[in-house]
């Protein structure tokens, strides 16, 4: 059998391989992926050569042929013979990247056993709700308002768990009116960025509450200094959205002084919950959250595309970020395809 794997050749370009697929181990079992789905962070990072691993010796991974993508949910087709929790013909999600198959070691990997009525492109959302899910998880406050920067899936899924688990009072600032919309839509209020003094709109918007938390989700560099003036005293600011990048701030009187409480809340560096990845637990959280209905999604799927369009589809990501968001590759019926 083959399989047909999708690869960033260099910046800007995306090839297809097709190789054999050799025997699987013990533990392994093989997945005919039905979708998977683009990230619009990392992956589009690596796409334009723009992120901070190709400058970083530490991080030997970014270097290009890439394999892209870390969401795809598919039907089991083959078992190790020492796999006895699944079952051929069951419907599994998993971390894995951009391919028409994939091998998961079921004792490694992480993935998701997907119940048959589910809507199974939703559940691909489940990935991006684990990474917001992480925000929520690191917070020690239990009150007070919460500010989220950037109104993308990452922030909009971070907002509707501080308000769906924590009953926290949440608001999504964007400087896109149709990402504002999208936030309204799911239950969110929202807050249109504006010139002027905005620790001051802030205020009168929270009637001098100010906001407790404020998470950073939109991976701009400039947004730090925002959060770490609009934050109030004994607050927390949460750094969500991957910055890449550098920025200059006065430490003594946005950090120091406020006595603040500063989270890298990047998802495989929280502490593990036993033996599994923290993410694992904030990946079942999330899936049961959006199978229940609690976690809004129906407007994040903008897109399903063929695999021929993903170079295409990268670039409406670069330039028309607000009307395409999730995109979604169709693989079935493509496992014999050349590209």
């Amino acid at each position: 059998m083959k399989r047909t794997a999708m690869l960033f050749q260099d910046r800007y370009k995306v090839i297809f391989e097709t190789s054999e697929i050799g025997p699987l181990s013990d533990t392994e079992v093989l997945v005919e992926n039905m979708y998977s789905l683009i990230s619009p962070g990392t992956e589009l990072a690596l796409f334009m050569g723009t992120h901070v691993g190709f400058k970083d010796p530490e991080i030997t991974w970014a270097r290009y042929p890439i394999a892209p993508g870390y969401a795809s949910v598919g039907r089991i087709v083959g078992i190790g013979k020492n796999v006895s929790q699944f079952k051929i013909g069951e419907c599994l999600f998993h971390y894995g990247t951009h391919a028409s198959h994939s091998v998961v070691d079921v004792e490694d990997a992480l993935h998701f056993r997907v119940d048959p009525d589910v809507d199974q492109v939703k559940v691909l959302l489940g990935r991006f709700a684990q990474i917001s899910y992480t925000a929520a998880a690191a917070s020690r406050r239990e009150t007070g308002n919460v500010l989220v920067y950037g109104g993308g899936m990452i922030g909009n899924l971070c907002a509707q768990i501080f308000k769906t688990t924590m009953q926290r009072r949440v608001f999504v600032a964007d400087l896109s009116e149709d990402r504002l919309n999208m936030a309204r839509d799911c239950g969110l209020e929202t807050i249109r960025l504006q010139h002027g003094d905005l620790k001051s709109m802030l205020d009168e918007i929270s009637h001098g509450a100010g906001f407790d938390t404020v998470v950073e989700a939109t991976g701009v560099p400039s947004v730090v200094s925002d959060c770490l003036r609009t934050v109030n005293e004994h607050g927390e600011v949460m750094f969500l959205g991957s910055t890449r990048g550098y920025v200059e701030i006065d430490v003594y009187k946005n950090i120091h002084r406020k006595f603040l409480d500063i989270h890298g809340v990047h998802e495989n560096r929280y502490p593990k919950f036993g033996p599994y990845p923290s993410r694992k637990s904030f990946g079942e959280r999330a899936i049961r959250l959006i199978n229940e209905g609690k976690l809004k999604v129906d407007n994040f799927i903008t897109d399903h595309i063929e695999p021929s369009q993903a170079e295409e589809a990268y670039g409406w990501l670069i330039d028309d970020k607000d009307h395409h968001l999730g995109i979604v590759i169709h693989w079935e019926g493509l496992n014999e395809h050349e590209y």
